[in-house]
């Protein structure tokens, strides 16, 4: 009897994960709608927390988590959600984006802030030298940590407010797929995070975005449940203050 891979349902999980963004972006309030501002404050409360630990939250995502997901497929459903409440910014078109490319955006914009200098992505073939060091070390870090470690979330959550605090968009569909796949044998999403961040034009030659490369490794599993544990890193980094993620005070 063959055993099911995530690498076997690729449709089911990519639709799973439109389905599911999208019922999160239902909750921003626009111009146009209403949206549920306490269904976000609630989600909210998962940030630093193992999936289903907040009841509070349990109300608003168990009624958007796409029908007959396994349960070791739920955690990156929930912290997904967490994150997106806190930055809740859809993301513009259907143009498909890692995580570390958006991360490689925030570094050269601080980059360009912090030696004073005007300059746009692709001006040479050096711009990897003008990355903002306090960025890409937090990047590195968020590369090295293990799902079912303590500061796999920690470190996401940093950057993710990181991003909030430039306005730099996040691709939430692709950021769901790849933490779906973070535990893969082979680190196939920790690589194209780290190729779109130092080497953006790899891209050209690379497959589609919302299959990863590399696909056929034997082993592939999917990550483990455990995301809990919130403290903070101490980093050390001279000029590298965190914004404030504005959980407290939520209602």
């Amino acid at each position: 009897m063959t055993t099911e891979t995530p690498l076997s349902r690729p449709a089911t999980r990519e639709n799973n994960a439109w389905t599911f963004v999208h019922r999160l972006e239902a909750l921003v309030p626009t111009p146009e709608h209403e949206g549920d501002r306490a269904a976000l404050a609630a989600l909210r409360r998962g940030l630093g927390k193992a999936p289903g630990d907040d009841l509070k939250m349990l109300p608003y995502i168990v009624r958007m988590l796409p029908a007959h997901l396994r349960p070791q497929e739920e955690p990156p459903y929930y912290l997904t959600a967490s994150l997106f409440a806190l930055y809740p910014v859809a993301w513009p078109g259907t143009k498909p984006q890692t995580f570390g490319a958006s991360m490689r955006s925030l570094a050269l914009n601080q980059g360009a802030a912090r030696g004073g200098a005007s300059m746009k992505e692709g001006d040479d073939e050096q711009d990897g030298g003008r990355l903002d060091k306090p960025v890409e070390r937090r990047f590195v870090a968020l590369l090295n940590a293990d799902d079912d470690g303590e500061s796999f979330a920690t470190h996401l959550r940093h950057a993710v407010s990181l991003l909030k605090s430039s306005d730099t968009r996040i691709n939430w569909v692709q950021l769901l797929l790849d933490l779906g796949a973070w535990g893969w044998a082979g680190r196939p999403v920790q690589r194209r995070w780290a190729q779109d961040f130092w080497s953006p034009r790899w891209k050209d030659a690379a497959p589609a975005p919302n299959s990863l490369p590399n696909d056929g490794e034997a082993g592939d599993s999917l990550p483990n449940d455990g995301e809990a544990g919130d403290s903070l890193p101490n980093d050390g980094e001279a000029g590298d203050s965190l914004p404030n993620d504005g959980e407290a005070g939520d209602a």
